[in-house]
C-alpha cells in the first residue's frame, strides 16, 4: 500500500472498533497514526520510547492532541517512560516543556538499566489500540486501533518497566 493509502485507512478508523492491523513504513505514517490514536484516546496514553523520538512526538499537532487529551478529564493520563534523556534534554524537546506545564497530567519516567536497552518502542491509547516499532531506530512498525490483545501485551510490559522506573521528580527539575 502507499502512504496516501495508509493514511487514508488510519482517518477511517475509530479507537476500540476498527480491527485492522497496518503496516507502517516512514515518519508520517507512523507520526500520523500516533496522533490519530492520541486524539481518540480517552483514558490514558502510555509512551514507551528511547528518546522522546522528536520525528514522531515533538510535533505542534500531536502536542496539542496530548495537551488536549491531557486536559479532557480528570482521570486522563499520560505515561511516558524513556531509555535515554541526554538527546530530548540537549534537543530541548517540546514534550518536556509540556511535561513541566501540566505536572498534574503526566508522569515522565526513567527506565531501570533492566530496560535501558529494550528495542521496542510503542504508544498505547486506552490499552485498547497501539502504535508497535519493533526497533526504535527504524520508521517502520505497526498500528491496530482495536488491537485489544497486543495492546494489553505491550501494557504489561510497560507496567512491569514503569513499576522498576526512577520516580518522576528526578526529572522534573530539567
Amino acid at each position: 500500500m502507499s502512504e496516501e493509502d495508509n493514511l487514508d485507512i488510519l482517518d477511517q478508523t475509530t479507537l476500540g472498533e476498527s480491527a485492522r492491523e497496518v503496516e507502517l513504513r516512514g515518519r508520517e505514517e507512523l507520526a500520523w497514526a500516533a496522533l490519530r490514536l492520541t486524539q481518540q484516546a480517552q483514558r490514558t496514553v502510555e509512551i514507551f520510547t528511547h528518546d522522546l523520538d522528536a520525528p514522531l512526538y515533538d510535533r505542534l499537532e500531536f502536542l496539542d492532541a496530548l495537551r488536549q487529551f491531557a486536559l479532557r478529564g480528570k482521570f486522563s493520563r499520560v505515561r511516558i517512560l524513556l531509555q535515554e534523556l541526554e538527546t530530548p534534554q540537549r534537543n530541548d524537546h517540546r514534550l518536556i516543556l509540556l511535561y513541566r506545564r501540566l505536572p498534574s497530567r503526566f508522569e515522565l519516567r526513567l527506565c531501570h538499566p533492566d530496560h535501558a536497552d529494550h528495542a521496542e518502542n510503542f504508544l498505547l491509547a486506552d490499552r485498547l489500540g497501539y502504535l508497535h516499532r519493533r526497533f526504535f531506530n527504524e520508521y517502520a512498525g505497526t498500528t491496530d486501533f482495536a488491537g485489544k490483545r497486543q495492546a494489553e501485551l505491550l501494557g504489561r510490559f510497560f507496567d512491569e518497566a514503569w513499576d522498576k522506573s526512577e520516580a518522576d521528580y528526578i526529572l522534573r527539575g530539567l
